[in-house]
């Protein structure tokens, strides 16, 4: 079975019980003598690390590790701090933002943006274009190509994720939040409509207008998801 590592968490004293996602969901499985210093099994606990498994069941909480094959690794000679903390990021997101009933939906999603992270020097937006796609799988598609209330495409001027997208400058009230520049609109329609991680032409925007979403996006999934999305907090600070 193929997995992508989320997670390590000591065990006693050498071993390792590993959260992991698989296409099918995610899956919590005992590596025995994975954090020894000599064992053949200790890339296993680096998170986003792609591995084929053989579980086996046991008595206990966990099924045991038989074997395991790594697939890519998620950690690269050299990988400077931002893009170890984009790594634990991705991590975070997955199982913070998403029902465990819905995390094995963005498995391809996962390795698609582990990729990209790995060839790209915006981790920022990488982080952005999956969070999209974890408000999408959570069963959220917000209006990004026209106001939800008139159906034009002009004069745009707000986005609520209460309203369900875009808003016309005619449909605003008092309780309208303008609090988003056009170009921070531009770029939430970019998130929602990109097709894959690529992240063309995406150097007209700003570091603060990515930040700008990024607290958007996260406030909007811990009041939704039922969990606090702490894993981007380094993202936003530095």
């Amino acid at each position: 079975m193929e997995v992508i590592v989320l997670q390590s968490t000591k065990y006693k004293e050498k071993d390792s019980i590993i959260t992991a996602l698989s296409k099918s969901g995610p899956v919590s499985f005992r590596a025995r003598g994975a954090l020894e210093s000599k064992s053949s099994l200790m890339w296993l606990n680096n998170i986003l690390t792609v591995a084929d498994v053989d579980l086996v069941e046991s008595k206990y909480k966990y099924p045991i590790l038989n074997g395991a094959t790594m697939v890519s690794p998620s950690i690269i000679g050299g990988d400077d701090l931002d893009y170890l903390f984009a790594v634990s990021a991705l991590a975070g997101i997955t199982r913070e933002a998403l029902a465990e009933s819905e995390q094995g939906l963005i498995y391809d999603d996962l390795l698609a943006a582990v990729k990209a992270l790995r060839r790209s020097k915006d981790a920022l937006m990488i982080i952005l274009l999956y969070l999209a796609r974890c408000i999408r799988y959570a069963g959220v598609e917000p209006e990004v190509d026209k106001c939800v209330y008139s159906g034009k495409r002009e004069d745009i001027v707000a986005f609520s994720f209460e309203d369900g997208g875009f808003v016309s400058r005619e449909y605003v009230n008092e309780n309208t939040n303008l609090d988003l520049t056009p170009m921070q609109l531009k770029l939430i329609r970019y998130l929602f409509k990109a097709p894959d991680f690529s992240c063309i032409q995406t150097s007209q925007f700003t570091k603060e207008d990515k930040i700008k979403i990024l607290d958007k996006f996260v406030e909007f999934i811990d009041e939704n998801a039922g969990a606090k999305v702490t894993s981007v907090d380094y993202l936003r600070n530095n």
